[in-house]
């Protein structure tokens, strides 16, 4: 019977668990707090990030949750230039900038109410200090990207 009991007991413990962080991932899409902190919480499959001559490609057949691709520790205020393209399958996705203050710009949003797909080049201003570009999926969301910027280095692979 303790044996039983003890069993229970674990079993419940790895649901709370998984359940608070499948949560935690499918969750984040608009929660600027959660977009803007210093971790990523991810899921991917059949993930595949290259980068090449400055650029980076990704593509995920399923992929929820935020990732960071770049960041840049900026000396002063200076210009950035941003080049994407991005399309979706399924689900929604978007770029973002976080400054060193933690404030979010959405740079792109693309998912069937928008189009699903986005490509342009931004020209950006950098604050002093850290700053850095994500990449932000909803549930169940199919899709490829490329990014290039003009400074720092891309870091998703």
């Amino acid at each position: 019977m303790k044996t039983k009991k003890i069993l229970a007991f674990i079993l419940i413990c790895v649901s709370v668990v998984c359940g608070c962080q499948n949560r935690a991932v499918s969750a984040v899409y608009d929660v600027d707090s959660e977009l803007t902190a210093d971790y990523d919480t991810y899921h991917m499959t059949d993930f595949k990030g290259s980068q090449e001559n400055g650029s980076y490609k990704a593509s995920a057949r399923e992929i929820e949750g935020m990732y960071t691709v770049w960041n840049y520790d900026s000396e002063s205020e200076e210009e950035l230039d941003i080049t994407y393209q991005i399309s979706v399958e399924s689900g929604k996705m978007k770029l973002v900038l976080i400054d060193p203050e933690g404030e979010l710009m959405t740079l792109s949003e693309v998912s069937e109410e928008s189009g699903m797909e986005d490509g342009r080049t931004v020209n950006v201003l950098l604050k002093k200090g850290k700053n850095r570009l994500k990449i932000v999926a909803g549930k169940d969301t199919s899709m490829n990207m490329e990014l290039t910027v003009s400074k720092g280095e891309l870091s998703g692979t």
